[in-house]
């Protein structure tokens, strides 16, 4: 994904900053935002707050770019950055519904794995395993998808518990297995995970 918001908070800020973004946000009360001037207003407001730090100003900029522009050659761009600033302002709830629209409108985008694992750990820090695995397996199945993520699945589908869980790795765990049987030595050092499932 693309660098966090929060890592641009070392750049010096303009002098005129705040009167900046007071016109810029005046302008777009008097423009539509899907008019070819209220793109560009929006554009530049996002611009600006995302370089000088500012993820609250960037969030509703942004925002408001993605709901009346999805069609446009940077949407993708700033959905990715529109994430880590709902992320780094606590707004969780935000950013996996973000997310998910990422992953629904750019599909074909090589940012997607790296989606499917924030969402991953975001599930799995609320210990949500089941949803984490799913989250992985997606990943998984992305262009950019690799075995550590669907190994990781499995290990989390376990981790859940439940008879449905454990159903779901062993299902994944022979996948797997018809897929590539070099992967065999990987399950061979998990053979609890053979006498639990199977």
């Amino acid at each position: 994904m693309s660098a966090p918001l929060g890592q641009a908070q070392e750049t010096k800020r303009p002098p005129n900053l705040q009167k900046e973004i007071a016109t810029l946000q005046l302008q777009l009360r008097q423009s539509n935002d899907r008019s070819e001037q209220g793109v560009r207003l929006l554009l530049k407001l996002a611009d600006l707050a995302d370089a000088s730090a500012k993820p609250y100003t960037f969030i509703r900029a942004a925002t408001r770019f993605v709901v009346s522009n999805p069609d446009h050659k940077r949407q993708a761009e700033l959905m990715l950055k529109l994430i880590d600033a709902q992320l780094i302002t606590a707004r969780d709830g935000d950013a996996i519904s973000t997310a998910r629209q990422f992953v629904s409108r750019h599909p074909n985008n090589t940012e997607v794995a790296g989606v499917h694992r924030m969402l991953a750990e975001l599930f799995k820090r609320d210990q949500k395993f089941g949803a984490a695995a799913v989250e992985l397996v997606k990943a998984y199945d992305s262009s950019s998808g690799r075995f550590g993520h669907a190994a990781d699945a499995v290990m989390l589908y376990r981790r859940q518990g439940s008879h449905r869980s454990f159903a779901e790795a062993a299902r994944l765990a022979a996948r797997l297995l018809r897929e590539d049987s070099n992967l065999f030595s990987f399950f061979l050092f998990s053979s609890s995970f053979f006498f639990s499932c199977c």
